[in-house]
């Protein structure tokens, strides 16, 4: 640990500007390894004073007689870096500009091809296929962002589709529910859920300040 509390493995914000660091991160990204010769004057096309990464606690080393190989520390390392220097997601003015992003990210070949469900017989509902469309997507736009699928604030039958909660739906203090609909003769229905009184009250009490109904009817 550092005297800052966080562990060594995760780069500080002077760390994360180093151009040093950043090169050996960039290699170990692409590669998994480098490996040189310990006479090499820049291996892997590295300056030698790049072990400045390892001194610092990032990344591992280690040294026999005749090479010398970089790695990261340990494999969920990897994945926890590349989150962590991922940039911060572009705040949405609201949730309709939020759906509509995540729609526009939709493949259409995910609804013409059968969609089926590990080893089941037959073909899941076209409402499911939307649904599972719709949270692949948004996990592309906002892969940073803590989504509820299925969210149930406290009878089961408070279930609404998605959830984006407070902290990652924008930098104020709220989260956005997501409704989606295939039938298309509900829509009154499922807007009484949202009402102060209706099944998601409990949901507005966990601090959902915007929802949306999305429908997926198609009508000819």
């Amino acid at each position: 640990m550092r005297r800052d509390g966080q562990p060594r493995f995760l780069l500080t914000p002077q760390g994360a500007v180093d151009e040093r660091i950043i090169r050996v991160f960039r290699k170990l990204f692409v590669g998994e390894t480098i490996i040189y010769g310990a006479n090499d004057e820049e291996p892997g096309g590295l300056a030698r004073t790049d072990i400045n990464s390892h001194e610092q606690g990032y990344i591992y080393l280690e040294i026999s007689a005749s090479t010398i190989q970089i790695s990261f520390s340990f494999p969920l390392q990897r994945g926890m870096l590349q989150a962590s220097l991922q940039p911060p997601p572009s705040a949405f003015p609201d949730v309709f500009r939020l759906v509509t992003e995540v729609v526009k990210l939709f493949k259409p070949a995910h609804f013409t091809s059968p969609q089926r469900v590990d080893d089941a017989a037959t073909d899941q509902p076209l409402e499911a296929t939307y649904r599972h469309e719709f949270y692949r997507c948004l996990y592309l736009l906002r892969p940073r962002a803590l989504i509820s699928a299925e969210y149930c604030a406290q009878a089961p039958t408070d279930r609404i589709d998605f959830l984006v909660h407070c902290h990652e739906s924008d930098n104020t203090a709220r989260s956005w529910g997501i409704e989606l609909l295939g039938d298309g003769d509900r829509l009154k229905d499922h807007t009484d859920h949202f009402d102060s009184e209706g099944v998601y009250r409990q949901t507005w009490v966990g601090g959902m300040a915007e929802f949306a109904i999305v429908d997926f009817h198609y009508a000819d």
